[in-house]
């Protein structure tokens, strides 16, 4: 059952345990990666066409404090404007490397843990349990695409499918606050879930194990990004 790349995709969001097994056996990689990338770039071009350089370049000078001629703003906006398509894609084009290294770290610490888990294995999960984010993406870009203008600083912090905590912040919120609520989202609760379900099987480790590994990197992640954005509000 759900011996295809696109049957496992469908496959390990309604029956995450038989697919898992099958994927433990039989790793595969191609299709999850490909179609994760492809939606992470369309939305990534959708955002992009909608975000006005202009007004963004401004707002960021202006809270920056610094005294700045309309000569630097303008350069500023060019150079935003020529590459902002590249800082939008770029999270397609590097999002194969970061599943890369989230495979290793999840093999390195199983393995520690007494596993024998193979890197073709880890890999495969680790690729099918970011699916619930690949149905985030499908779920968002109609959003996007109803937009005439977007902040990219909104979307990074909240996103636009009102998934997570972020949504509730009260008006004002630091960005820390919020970049934390927003951390806690449906679509990456799911995505736990099927990590810990995943590696449970394939690393045959208990379900401890598997969701001790996986929710310490969870909040590992969660602290570097809240630390990142506390040096940089």
């Amino acid at each position: 059952m759900h011996e295809s790349g696109f049957g496992r995709v469908i496959g390990v969001l309604i029956s995450p345990e038989k697919t898992f097994r099958s994927i433990a056996e039989r790793p595969t990689w191609v299709v999850p990666l490909l179609l994760l990338m492809l939606i992470t770039g369309v939305v990534g071009y959708a955002v992009g066409e909608r975000i006005d350089y202009d007004k963004t370049v401004r707002q960021k000078m202006a809270e920056s404090g610094q005294s700045v001629s309309e000569a630097q703003i303008e350069k500023g906006v060019e150079f935003a404007k020529k590459f902002g398509a590249v800082f939008t894609l770029m999270p397609a084009v590097l999002s194969p490397i970061v599943y890369l290294l989230i495979a290793l770290v999840f093999m390195g610490i199983l393995r520690l843990a007494g596993s024998e888990i193979r890197f073709d294995q880890s890999f495969s999960v680790n690729l099918h349990s970011m699916m619930p984010w690949m149905i985030h993406g499908l779920l968002s870009l109609p959003l996007i695409l109803r937009l005439e203008e977007i902040d990219p600083d909104e979307m990074q912090r909240r996103g636009v499918l009102l998934s997570n905590l972020a949504a509730l912040a009260p008006e004002g919120s630091g960005k820390v606050l919020t970049a934390f609520l927003a951390s806690l989202d449906l679509f990456s609760v799911w995505t736990l879930i099927l990590l810990i379900i995943g590696y449970r099987v394939a690393a045959r480790v208990s379900t401890a194990t598997a969701a001790g590994v996986a929710v310490t990197l969870w909040l590992l992640w969660v602290g570097v990004k809240l630390g990142f954005i506390a040096a940089f509000a």
